[in-house]
């Protein structure tokens, strides 16, 4: 502010006051008479400013409290609307009943840890059967049972065994056991097949060792001495007549007999060597008054060839000597017995009547 040639001072019933930021500069004085009455209009219109500006931010401070005071109403109605909410909801809503956890049943065990030397394995279970509430009780006990398994010996050398009797072993390969003796031969000569057998087992591999090189069977041939040639062939002649009934004929003389399997004592062929065999009978009828001859060859009983001759076919008396011949190809088995069945007394002595049979093919 700056005060210049001021020599007069206003009379005392005015009162001026001065504000801040006003400034006053100078101006030539005039008489007393002269400028007082222009000096108060300008006081006054100043004076009328200051007070509408003071009046305008006396409104505005006043807006500004009302506004905080009906947000401040708001939030404690906002935070009473809520208690009260809380209030209701507690007191109306029923409480549930507190439920306790359980068990479910046991899982499946888990693989072994280890395949030999003993390892661990386990299974678990959940509190979920049914699940606590919020202010029930956990389950009582452990979710997770463990035992151990698999606790046979490992195969090869244990050098050390941990807490859970795991065995370490170090690798083992395998070693062929001795030979076993040689089995039957196929054949009994003429060349045949045999063989024998051996194990990986001395000693057994580790599971990480290496098995056994080389064959477990071992195959040679043995019998090979040459067979002896199968020849079996007879024919027996000279018929016993010693019976008017059937039974079997015994033709008591032989012309061959090879394999002496025809026996003069019993009329019987003993088969010794298996295969296929011809058979031939021819049986020449006695001379006297026969109405009619029948005759079998049997294989073991069994009636095998029918021969049969009627010489009275037209009712004459017919005393006149009649041959009849069979012949059949049968295969026999060892022990099996052939002969011919019929009376003895209807056939001719000698060489009229005969019995023969030969080896056409052996069994291999």
């Amino acid at each position: 502010m700056e005060f210049n040639d001021i020599n007069t001072k206003p009379s005392s019933d005015c009162e001026t006051t001065f504000y801040e930021n006003m400034k006053i500069t100078s101006a030539p004085l005039q008489s007393s008479a002269s400028s007082k009455p222009e000096q108060t209009v300008n006081e006054e219109g100043l004076y009328e400013q200051l007070r509408l500006k003071k009046k305008t931010q006396l409104k505005e401070d006043t807006l500004q409290r009302i506004k905080l005071f009906m947000y401040i109403n708001f939030a404690l109605g906002s935070v009473l609307c809520v208690t009260v909410i809380a209030l209701i909801i507690v007191v109306a809503v029923p409480k549930h009943q507190d439920v306790d956890g359980g068990w479910t049943s046991w899982g499946n065990w888990v693989s072994c840890s280890e395949s030999c030397g003993g390892g661990v394995q386990s299974r678990a279970r959940t509190c979920s059967n049914p699940l606590p509430s919020l202010s029930g009780k956990y389950c009582h006990g452990s979710p997770v049972e463990v035992k151990t398994c698999n606790r046979e010996s490992c195969t090869g050398i244990c050098l050390t065994q941990n807490p859970f009797m795991t065995c370490f072993c170090i690798l083992l390969d395998g070693g062929w056991s001795l030979w076993e003796n040689w089995g039957l031969c196929t054949e009994s000569c003429g060349v045949g097949v045999r063989t024998r057998s051996r194990s990986c087992t001395s000693p057994t591999p580790s599971l990480t060792g290496r098995s056994c090189v080389g064959d477990y069977t071992d195959v040679s041939t043995c019998n090979r001495t040459t067979c002896p040639q199968h020849i079996v062939a007879f024919t027996a002649y000279n018929i016993y007549r010693n019976s008017s009934v059937f039974t079997a004929l015994l033709f008591r003389n032989t012309y061959t007999n090879f394999g002496n399997a025809y026996n003069t004592t019993t009329g019987k062929f003993v088969c010794n060597v298996p295969g296929v065999y011809h058979f031939v009978v021819t049986l020449t009828k006695y001379f006297q008054d026969i109405g009619f001859i029948n005759a079998y060859l049997r294989i073991n009983g069994s009636t095998k060839l029918y021969l049969h001759i009627n010489p009275e076919d037209d009712n004459s008396n017919e005393v006149g000597a009649y041959m009849l011949t069979g012949a059949g190809t049968y295969h026999l088995d060892r022990n099996d017995v052939v002969y011919v069945y019929g009376i003895p007394n209807y056939f001719y002595y000698g060489s009229y009547s005969y019995f023969t049979g030969f080896l056409i093919i052996p069994d291999q």
